[in-house]
């Protein structure tokens, strides 16, 4: 389980080093450098799970995201991986990418002025990864009867509870989940 990122990339390559993934390459994504692990050592079944916040605070927010994209991208089917949204992450994706993430909302931001190109292309990036299925708001582990998820989504009358509650309804995914877990044991 890696936690919250906040623009660091340390806790992602120590992750994959706990799960003997340690040959890594530099590639580059819309002029964005990113790791790519070569996973295909990998032989007995893992589970990676992502805990969100990925882009704030830290210089690296863009690498971790785009890191994360390609990861996720790889096909591997031994390496399990979950991204679980944070709070910090959600505007990337309810917001449009014309618009820029309100301080008030996201604070601290690396994105915080209007028409930041970086924003536009987080914007994206989250777009794709929730329309390939990686992105989730919850998870849950039968084998371990346990729910993940992150811890903090704030609220306020015209603040993210709305724009969170508004993608809930739209999010086939997390109506998927639900459905999915109608008979778990309360």
């Amino acid at each position: 389980v890696v936690g919250d990122m906040e623009g660091e990339l340390l806790s992602c390559i120590v992750a994959m080093q706990s799960l003997s993934i340690t040959k890594m390459s530099v590639k580059s994504y819309c002029d964005i450098p990113y790791l790519e692990f070569d996973l295909s050592k990998l032989e007995d079944h893992k589970k990676l799970i992502f805990l969100g916040d990925i882009l704030d605070r830290g210089p690296l927010g863009m690498i971790n995201l785009v890191t994360l994209f390609k990861l996720f991208d790889n096909p591997n089917p031994v390496l399990k991986k979950t991204f679980i949204l944070g709070n910090h992450d959600l505007p990337y994706l309810l917001l449009p990418s014309s618009d820029h993430v309100p301080p008030d909302i996201n604070r601290p931001s690396i994105f915080s002025v209007k028409g930041d190109p970086n924003f536009s292309l987080a914007c994206d990036v989250f777009k794709q990864m929730n329309e390939k299925g990686y992105l989730k708001l919850a998870e849950y582990d039968p084998d371990l009867a346990q729910l993940t998820c992150h811890a903090v989504f704030t609220a306020g009358d015209n603040g993210f509870l709305k724009k969170f509650q508004k993608f809930l309804s739209q999010s086939t995914a997390f109506q998927n989940f639900l459905i999915s877990k109608k008979r778990i044991d309360q």
